[in-house]
C-alpha cells in the first residue's frame, strides 16, 4: 500500500513543516498558544487581593475635621489633646494602626500633647501608608497649648521679626480672614482669658 505510506509531517496542501520559521507559523495561527492570555493581562491590573483600583486607605473621623492631609476641629482646651484622646477620635481602615510622632518625626506617647505640625502617621505593619499634620488653630509653637508664647511669636510675625511658615502661619490666622493681624491676637487673648473658646 504505497499510498497508505505518508508522511507523518505532510501537510493536507502537500508541505511540510519541517524547515518553517516558528514565527511566521505562530502568526499564521491565531489560536496558537504564543497569543497573550487576556485573563493573565487583566490581572496585572489587579492589587494583591485580585481588586482592580483599589482606593488607597485613610481616617476618618465623627468628630475630626480631615480635609486631604490635614487633620484639625481639635479640642482648643489645654490638656484635651492627649495622643490616646486624638487617637480614639480616629477610625482605622482593617489591619492598620498610628504611629504619632511630633514635627521632626520623635515619637510621641500616650500622654503627650499633640499640637500644631504633629504628624499622624496610618501604618500597614511596618509601612506607612499615608501622613497627616495636626492645625491647632491658635498654637504656632506645636506644643499643643495655646498660651501668652503663641500670642508673642504671632507678634513677632505682624512685625516681621519672625516669619512664621506653612502650617503654623495658617493656624495664626484663628478668624480665618486671610490675614493675621490684631484681630486674630485678640481672639486669642480672649481665649487664654476663657472669655471665649477659639473655634477650630
Amino acid at each position: 500500500d504505497a499510498d497508505a505510506d505518508v508522511d507523518a509531517d505532510t501537510q493536507p496542501d502537500g508541505n511540510t513543516n519541517a524547515d518553517a520559521d516558528p514565527e511566521s507559523v505562530a502568526q499564521s495561527n491565531p489560536d496558537s498558544d504564543t497569543q497573550p492570555d487576556s485573563d493573565a493581562i487583566a490581572d496585572c491590573d489587579r492589587g494583591p487581593h485580585g481588586d482592580a483600583d483599589l482606593a488607597p486607605a485613610e481616617l476618618s473621623s465623627s468628630v475630626l475635621k480631615i480635609e486631604g492631609d490635614q487633620i484639625s476641629g481639635l479640642n482648643p482646651v489645654d490638656g484635651a489633646n492627649t495622643v490616646t484622646n486624638i487617637s480614639s477620635q480616629l477610625a482605622l481602615p482593617a489591619g492598620y494602626s498610628l504611629s504619632v510622632t511630633d514635627i521632626t518625626d520623635n515619637p510621641l506617647q500616650s500622654s503627650d500633647l499633640i499640637g500644631t505640625g504633629c504628624k499622624i502617621k496610618l501604618m500597614n505593619g511596618p509601612n506607612t501608608t499615608r501622613i497627616y499634620q495636626i492645625a491647632l488653630y491658635g498654637d504656632v509653637t506645636g506644643d499643643g497649648k495655646i498660651n501668652a508664647i503663641d500670642l508673642t511669636l504671632i507678634s513677632w510675625h505682624m512685625l516681621k521679626k519672625q516669619i512664621l511658615e506653612e502650617i503654623f502661619e495658617q493656624v495664626s490666622d484663628v478668624t480665618r480672614d486671610g490675614k493675621i493681624n490684631a484681630i486674630d491676637l485678640t481672639v486669642i487673648v480672649r481665649h487664654t482669658q476663657k472669655v471665649l473658646v477659639l473655634e477650630q
